[in-house]
């Protein structure tokens, strides 16, 4: 615990910049969300980010994924409903990241193959018909949008 306590402390010392390749001019709370999360991130901890619908959750989280890229392959779960939505912001705003969406193209090899710079978005339901592969893989970075409980 005190480890995890003094990493917490060493992390608020780092000035995490965004990274070039964002394609977003953030505001000065995006820039601070962004700040936060990359100090936890450094100290090795999770994070909950939750604000209004439209105040720029997703570009504060691509700012992190990219950052986080070069370190190995991350992991979107998120509602089906907004899955493309996930793609499109990450084109738009984070376009050296190389994002698919599970379920397009081979299933098994978009998970085996996954490594820096990728970003796979998967929905809940295909994660959970998939969960083995997805567990056996190992995620530098997971993102998991609209959280919910997950049965079993």
């Amino acid at each position: 615990f005190r480890g995890k306590v003094e990493r917490l402390r060493a992390a608020q010392d780092t000035q995490p910049v965004l990274p070039a390749g964002l394609q977003a001019e953030l505001r000065p709370y995006q820039e601070d969300g962004y700040t936060w999360a990359m100090r936890l991130a450094h100290a090795g901890f999770g994070a909950c980010l939750a604000d209004d619908m439209g105040l720029g959750k997703t570009i504060q989280t691509l700012g992190v994924l990219l950052a986080r890229a070069a370190n190995g392959a991350a992991l979107v779960v998120a509602p089906t409903s907004v899955c493309g939505n996930w793609l499109a912001e990450a084109q738009r705003f984070a376009p050296t990241l190389n994002v698919t969406i599970y379920g397009e193209g081979d299933r098994a090899a978009t998970v085996e193959s996954a490594g820096a710079r990728d970003v796979i978005i998967v929905s809940y339901t295909l994660m959970q018909q998939a969960q083995e592969a997805f567990a056996a893989k190992t995620w530098h970075t997971l993102v998991v949008d609209e959280a919910r409980s997950m049965p079993g």
